[in-house]
Parts: C-alpha cells; sequence; structure tokens
C-alpha cells in the first residue's frame, strides 16, 4: 500500500486518460431479461446490496471497455464468504475468502474467460493503492438467481472487492461501497510499468472548458465533462536513454500551451 501524504513534489505531468464514454462505447450491451425477486428471506443484507426487482428489465454485457496500462472502473463492496452478499464460492477456486483477503471480481470481459484467475491487479484509489488477487468473476451476463445471490447483472466496469480492499485504500467505512478509481495488471513490461505505475497517484474527474476557451491548434484535446484523469506527482527514472513521448505545444500566449512557462513566467514566440 502506498500513500500520497508527504510528498512535497508538485504534479510534474497529467496522464489524460481515454475518454470514458468512447471507450465504453465499444463494448455494446448483449441483451436484457426480465427480473424476478428472491424467495423470502434470500436477499443478503449486507453490504447494502441491492436483490432483482420483480419485472425489473436489466441490461447484459459478454465485454468491457478496453484494458489500458491504467484502465478506470468502479470499485464496489463484495463479500467473498459463504452465505454472505457474494453468492456461491470464488469461480477461480472454487472456495470462498474471508473479508480480510484483499480479493476482487471482475466484470465478465475483464475476468476473460478465467485466463485472470489468481493474477493479482493493483488498485489506486483515494490516494493510495492496494494489490489484490482476481478469484472470481462478476457476471454481466446473467444474474436474479442463487449463484449471483439474487443481484442484478454487473455492469460492464465494476471491480467487486472485499472490506480488505477498502481499508487498505483508506476509504471511511460509511462511505464504502461506490468508488471511481484505476487498476493495473501486474503482467505488465517493465518499461510500461516504469512509464505508468503511480508513485505518488490520484484521480481528479474533468469539467467542460467554459464555451469558447478550448484552443483548437495543434488537435488539442481539452477535458470533458466527468472523465477521469490521473494525476502523478512523479516521473519515470532519468537514464541515458530516457524513453518518453514527444508532443506538440505552442508556448505562445493565447495559445494551447496554457499560461507563462514555469522557468520564467514568459511566453516564447512560434
Amino acid at each position: 500500500m502506498e500513500s500520497l501524504f508527504g510528498l512535497p513534489i508538485i504534479i510534474c505531468f497529467l496522464l489524460v486518460l481515454p475518454n470514458i464514454l468512447s471507450t465504453k462505447a465499444q463494448c455494446v450491451p448483449s441483451g436484457t431479461f426480465t427480473g424476478t425477486s428472491p424467495p423470502p428471506g434470500q436477499c443478503p443484507s449486507e453490504n447494502d446490496s441491492d436483490c432483482c426487482v420483480q419485472g425489473e428489465l436489466y441490461t447484459t454485457y459478454r465485454c468491457s471497455p478496453q484494458v489500458w496500462p491504467l484502465t478506470p472502473a468502479t470499485l464496489r463492496l463484495n463479500s467473498f464468504r459463504k452465505g454472505n452478499d457474494g453468492g456461491g464460492p470464488s469461480e477461480c477456486d472454487n472456495q470462498y475468502h474471508p473479508d480480510d483477503d484483499p480479493v476482487v471480481a471482475l466484470s465478465t470481459g475483464w475476468f476473460d474467460s478465467r485466463s485472470r484467475c489468481m493474477k493479482f491487479i493493483n488498485i489506486y484509489g483515494n490516494g493510495h493503492s492496494v494489490r489484490a488477487m482476481v478469484v472470481d468473476e462478476c457476471d454481466s451476463t446473467a444474474g436474479c438467481d442463487g449463484d449471483h445471490g439474487y443481484q442484478p447483472p454487473c455492469s460492464n466496469d465494476v471491480v467487486d472487492a472485499s472490506s480488505a480492499v477498502w481499508r487498505a485504500l483508506g476509504v471511511p467505512e460509511r462511505n464504502w461501497g461506490d468508488l471511481s478509481f484505476l487498476w493495473q495488471k501486474q503482467s505488465l513490461s517493465r518499461r510500461t510499468v516504469s512509464l505508468a505505475y503511480p508513485s505518488g497517484f490520484d484521480t481528479l474527474t474533468g469539467v467542460d472548458p467554459p464555451p469558447g476557451q478550448c484552443p483548437t491548434e495543434n488537435d488539442s484535446d481539452c477535458c470533458t465533462q466527468g472523465a477521469t484523469y490521473a494525476i502523478f506527482l512523479c516521473s519515470p527514472s532519468v537514464s541515458s536513454q530516457t524513453p518518453a513521448t514527444l508532443r506538440i505545444n505552442s508556448f505562445e500566449e493565447g495559445k494551447d500551451g496554457g499560461g507563462p512557462s514555469a522557468c520564467d513566467n514568459q511566453y516564447v514566440p512560434f
């Protein structure tokens, strides 16, 4: 687990993640079904579980948004203990897991036909990070039965996490339930990890610029309302040949570079 507190370094760059809305657009619903109410006494009461409602229409997915070096998602609270809101045993190992274990379930597309079973992912949110093991699928294709705790199908961008994960992220218990966060698979190459691993990391939610304030030169991308962006307090280590991404930018006043240069508080003509 890592914390941002006590880091005096200013934000040195902003990594703009793909627009969540356009990413989700690549994954369309696979169908719908009509829900049925659970048998009497079979709706789990812990973790503010929502059970299916008789006659309500539920959407199913066989896919999830694209996986990026840092993938935006929604973190939800789930218990993997027997008899709790997680339903049946975990799909990866056919076992139940105590709430003290940092374990997660991935939406169907990200679960990828068990290819991520028993592998670790890094979870970044609330200014902290934690490593968790994938033990189950958060089924986006079915629900409303005993195997699914009589709960609706998962959305296509959900990671269900045990209370150990929420505790490690430092989220107050009263706020457990839903959290926008980023996750990262651990099978990345060393170079990819060095470019993406957020040692000193948080997220912010974008807002649209005022009318007429989005620069049009150099194919600038302005922030999008509601999109999630990662901010870093660091850059990768500098070596004799440091890999980086070169982008075009204007340092003239009123152009896409924004304010004056940080070094001399001046603008530079093109």
